[in-house]
């Protein structure tokens, strides 16, 4: 059983914007990639779930950035389960460089949801194919509910396209952390960032138009991302 999964890959110019800042979502595709990997090494990928008509949707994922990489760098994605709590499965994520300084620590949690009616379902159907990680680190805990914010100082709004879907037939979460950061741009804000926060509550799909909420602090902002009915579809915190 493969405990640890672990994957080098070369950081590309794509990742990068034009003010040379390593995007948001890129992280986040770096993270999904490897999380499905290792689902699939362990048995409990897509296709094999697939097979009893369920599917794993992220929940709710936690990050701190330690350093952004560089063009041409080779970069080290480590992830592991560790453990499960209720209905969900949690698991932690490491990127680091070839010298082993870190760039990444995160942790996250995931949902067993039934293709059809997307309800959850106990996660203890597949437990016995994660393994144990109880002797490797939990980075973060989720304790605590993100904030909403009562107001905003501003809004944006980006159409979904069909390129923006994933397997699944929905928003890719990635799509949700780069729609964020294009509002704050979008007024002018060109950050640094040292960590993002996102709650999943509801999925969205093309050809939905999404709403970006914006309130902005001196070393973050809170974001809310609405779907047409006005129906709260992601919470979430980025840290300056």
């Amino acid at each position: 059983m493969q405990k640890i999964r672990c994957e080098i890959h070369s950081v590309g110019y794509s990742q990068f914007d034009r003010e040379g800042n390593f995007k948001l979502h890129a992280w986040s595709n770096f993270l999904q990639e490897a999380a499905a990997n290792h689902a699939a090494a362990l048995g409990v990928g897509m296709n094999d779930l697939a097979k009893n008509d369920l599917l794993w949707v992220l929940a709710q994922i936690k990050v701190r950035l330690h350093r952004a990489p560089a063009p041409g760098e080779k970069i080290e994605v480590a992830t592991y389960p560790s453990g499960t709590r209720k209905l969900f499965a949690n698991r932690e994520f490491k990127i680091q460089d070839e010298g082993g300084n870190l760039l990444l620590t995160g942790s996250s949690r995931w949902v067993l949801l039934a293709k059809e009616s997307m309800r959850p379902q106990s996660v203890l159907t597949v437990a016995d194919k994660l393994p144990d990680n109880s002797d490797q680190p939990v980075y973060f805990d989720f304790a605590e509910k993100l904030p909403v914010p009562e107001n905003y100082d501003f809004f944006y709004d980006i159409p979904i396209r069909h390129s923006m879907e994933d397997v699944n037939g929905h928003l890719n979460n990635a799509e949700y952390l780069a729609a964020a950061q294009d509002a704050l741009c979008s007024h002018g804000v060109i950050a640094t960032y040292s960590g993002f926060e996102i709650a999943y509550h509801r999925a969205m799909r093309a050809p939905e138009t999404l709403t970006v909420g914006i309130k902005k602090f001196s070393d973050g902002a809170l974001f809310t991302i609405f779907n047409d009915k006005r129906e709260r579809c992601v919470s979430g915190k980025l840290n300056f």
